[in-house]
């Protein structure tokens, strides 16, 4: 996805997700390197910003590391419909690359 054709809205968003998503994997990596203890269950699998989490970072408690991969998941990257000619030929000429 070529961001010059994205909304801004669009970008902030995706931008917040992103680092919503780094700043919980960092906490669930630091807590599996030092082996616990580990972040609560996450309250939904949605968050107020639309990251889509799969998983917990724990193994049922916050005692036992997970048993299986934390996923974050952001919002599809769409390109603006509305977008000039000029920023389809530099995506095309992006893609060629």
């Amino acid at each position: 996805m070529n961001l010059q054709t994205m909304t801004n809205q669009t970008k902030n968003k995706l931008n917040t997700q992103l680092g919503e998503a780094a700043g919980l994997a960092k906490e669930c990596s630091a807590a599996i390197i030092a082996e616990g203890t580990y972040p609560a269950d996450y309250p939904s699998a949605k968050t107020n910003t639309n990251l889509t989490i799969g998983g917990n970072c724990n193994g049922g408690t916050t005692a036992p590391a997970p048993a299986t991969s934390v996923t974050y998941t952001t919002i599809a990257a769409t390109a603006n419909p509305g977008r000039s000619a000029d920023q389809a030929r530099w995506q095309a000429a992006d893609s060629a690359r």
